[in-house]
């Protein structure tokens, strides 16, 4: 089985990342300051892609870990980094039960069938105790639902949030959410 995230068209080219293609964007060092201020112990970020994230978050000190179905995406990824990246879909995770205190994922979700999303929950659930969750959201008017035709299940904030434990926060994956988000908890420390 083909797996488009496999294919080098989706990360730079007319199926997946438009032109000029999948980066280290800007909005992964606010996910990564929203991740570090829950104090997590161990991260794991599911659909890690190259890497970036756990990269940056390892050299900070973080017991990070990646994980992501792509093999082109993990082969990407800075050889040191490689011993850390998992291949592996967010639905079948071959990690010990309990080993993570900490999920993140960003993007990643809404790309899978109900089917797959549903035992990816389970197993999300199953290797942490609790996490942030980006994910295209309908009801939000800044993420554009429209733009990537991988898109399987699209649901209200409310709706994702449903489907996790309240240890799992779930945020719509635009750069306005999680700036709104990282304010939201900056000001909750200075109270």
């Amino acid at each position: 089985m083909e797996i488009i995230y496999d294919n080098p068209e989706y990360w730079c080219g007319e199926i997946g990342y438009r032109p000029p293609g999948y980066s280290d964007f800007p909005i992964n060092l606010v996910k990564e300051v929203c991740v570090i201020l829950h104090n997590p112990a161990s991260i794991l970020d599911i659909g890690c892609a190259f890497g970036y994230s756990v990269n940056r978050l390892r050299k900070l000190g973080y017991s990070a870990w990646g994980l992501d179905i792509s093999k082109y995406a993990i082969s990407q990824a800075p050889i040191e980094l490689k011993p850390y990246l998992i291949h592996s879909p967010a639905w079948d995770i071959p990690i010990v039960s309990g080993t993570f205190d900490f999920i993140f994922s960003s993007g990643v979700l809404e790309h899978l069938t109900r089917e797959e999303l549903d035992k990816a929950i389970k197993e999300i659930k199953r290797v942490g105790s609790r996490g942030l969750i980006g994910v295209s959201c309908k009801d939000d008017t800044t993420t554009h639902e429209g733009d990537d035709d991988t898109h399987e299940v699209i649901l209200t904030r409310d709706k994702w949030q449903e489907l996790f434990s309240p240890e799992f926060k779930i945020i719509s994956d635009s750069s306005v959410s999680w700036f709104n988000y990282l304010g939201n908890l900056i000001c909750r420390r200075i109270e």
